[in-house]
């Protein structure tokens, strides 16, 4: 009786997809489990190179690419420093979890399907099919407040979907892309250090990732930077 009851509850559950989807199947994971530490930013000492609540990477610090440390913040003051994201992460995300010494996260381990899932997701980290009717994030801006040498940017990013919002907010102007700050979900004030920067006029553009599609959304203008 007890080996009949144990097949039909095998039967009953969920098959791992062949080709999990980031946002479908990955991201409800790590949204679970993971980004509590591994977000933006991170907590309890985690570590500050890379986020788990967004798909791709971030280049924090302009530069040449660390081969030796290509998610982190290498000592060479010319390389760059990335923040690495979930894709970047896959084979280290299911390898830690799987660990049956350490597992990640330790206090509650993943089940055989998460760490499953995870393991197939990490043979080719792609975003997969996205929800179908999928809404994009929304974000809203409350304050922009300028003073000598920063500007302060207060916002609000939701989703409708509750889904996991990564992203960055940059300043587009005179032929340069410059990084005001990373985006996450909820409300946050961004906090620009203008100090050395051409004067000029900038867009404020954001980039927002629910692990569909990237979409871009623009905040308006605004004139800064030095002798402003």
């Amino acid at each position: 009786m007890k080996h009949a009851l144990l097949v039909a509850i095998a039967a009953c559950a969920p098959e791992v997809p062949a080709e999990p989807s980031f946002q479908l199947d990955v991201m409800p994971i790590l949204a679970a489990n993971c980004v509590r530490c591994h977000g933006y930013p991170t907590i309890g000492g985690a570590p500050a190179s890379f986020r788990l609540d967004t798909f791709g990477d971030v280049v924090l610090r302009p530069g040449i690419p660390s081969e030796r440390e290509p998610c982190g913040a290498p000592d060479d003051p010319d390389a760059a420093h990335v923040l690495c994201g979930a894709a970047s992460l896959a084979v280290f995300s299911a390898r830690r979890s799987a660990d049956q010494l350490y597992p990640m996260p330790p206090r509650f381990p993943l089940d055989s399907f998460q760490i499953e899932t995870l393991e197939r997701w990490a043979e080719a980290p792609n975003r997969g099919a996205p929800r179908r009717g999928n809404h994009a994030p929304d974000l809203v801006l409350e304050n922009i407040a300028e003073a000598s040498g920063s500007v302060v940017v207060r916002l609000r990013v939701d989703d409708l979907d509750g889904d996991m919002v990564g992203g960055t907010l940059r300043a587009v102007g005179g032929g340069s892309s410059i990084l005001v700050g990373v985006l996450r979900s909820g409300a946050q004030a961004l906090h620009w250090d203008t100090t050395g920067v051409p004067a000029g006029d900038y867009v404020l553009r954001a980039t927002l990732d629910d692990g569909a599609e990237p979409i871009d959304v623009d905040l308006g203008a605004l004139t800064t930077g030095a002798g402003s």
